[in-house]
């Protein structure tokens, strides 16, 4: 006669960080697998970057609002760091004022997975940089529209960390920069 188990409940923290490092994972091999299928690379980054914008926009309202940030620079660097976390990077807030911060990674996952399906040898280093600019980039906008980030030191062109700087941008009367 079978016996009964008790099924563990995880906590919702690990629920939704495991469902967001799968999910991320399940990016990557995805790209992969496409390239290898002879799809060309710049449609499967294309289609990647407009997965990983909608992300980022989605995920940086529902923090902004979950986390109660402000829409400075700063708030929008904290938020970032927040959901880089819970995908399992190990990163910090290095700075972080009204409109300047910066952020430094010291380990990504997703450059494990990466380099474990060598997908750093059929993509340069711009394209491989594209998917984690994009979600971030889109994250920080829907904080605050005039937040730009931008990648200082990067992992796959050989640095030993990812570093990333967040400015606002300022906008003249033309529209332009």
């Amino acid at each position: 006669m079978p016996g009964k188990r008790e099924v563990p409940e995880l906590p919702v923290e690990e629920k939704y960080r495991i469902t967001a490092r799968a999910l991320e994972r399940t990016v990557w091999y995805l790209i992969d697998g496409l390239i290898r299928e002879g799809v060309d690379p710049k449609i499967v980054l294309k289609v990647s970057n407009q997965i990983h914008a909608g992300g980022g926009e989605g995920m940086g309202r529902r923090f902004k609002k979950m986390l109660n940030l402000g829409d400075d620079v700063g708030a929008a660097a904290v938020g970032n760091v927040v959901m880089n976390r819970v995908m399992g990077f190990d990163i910090e807030l290095v700075e972080a004022g009204e409109d300047f911060a910066r952020t430094r990674v010291h380990k990504c996952p997703d450059w494990d997975v990466i380099r474990d399906l060598g997908v750093d040898k059929k993509l340069t280093p711009d394209e491989l940089c594209q998917p984690c600019n994009i979600v971030n980039e889109a994250f920080c906008r829907s904080i605050n529209a005039g937040v730009k980030q931008t990648r200082a030191k990067c992992m796959s062109k050989g640095d030993e960390v990812c570093e990333a700087t967040y400015q606002l941008v300022k906008y003249n009367r033309g529209g332009g920069q």
